[in-house]
């Protein structure tokens, strides 16, 4: 649903999105559902007519970014756990702590990215 919406040039209501990739109607609903509240797609209202349509929207790139730094955050925090958790081996804590250096200079990077593709929207 995702892949379709991304390269459909038209708002698609679900019935459309169904039929389009051999799902249920149920089934896409409940696909739509996840992807709008991960703010991947919109749903979008037409005056006179019943159905919803939904889009890709259009801060794609911002969102997805948004919630891979989320996702690696999480990751750098059970790292950071794991940096002073004294049970485990000098050896494993030193993987950790080369891991945790190469991921913040790497989130600094992609957050400075981040933030300069928020300005450009803005401009």
């Amino acid at each position: 649903m995702y892949a379709l919406l991304l390269i459909s040039d038209d708002d698609m209501s679900l019935d459309d999105i169904a039929a389009t990739i051999g799902a249920s109607k149920a089934s896409a609903s409940m696909n739509a559902r996840l992807l709008e509240d991960k703010s991947l797609v919109v749903k979008i209202s037409r005056t006179g007519d019943r159905r919803n349509y939904y889009r890709i929207s259009p801060e794609l790139f911002t969102c997805t970014m948004e919630q891979r730094l989320a996702r690696w955050d999480r990751v750098r925090a059970v790292v950071g756990e794991g940096l002073v958790d004294s049970t485990l081996s000098t050896h494993a804590r030193s993987r950790l702590r080369e891991f945790d250096k190469a991921s913040e200079g790497i989130r600094e990077v992609l957050e400075a990215a981040l933030k300069k593709l928020r300005s450009r929207g803005k401009s």
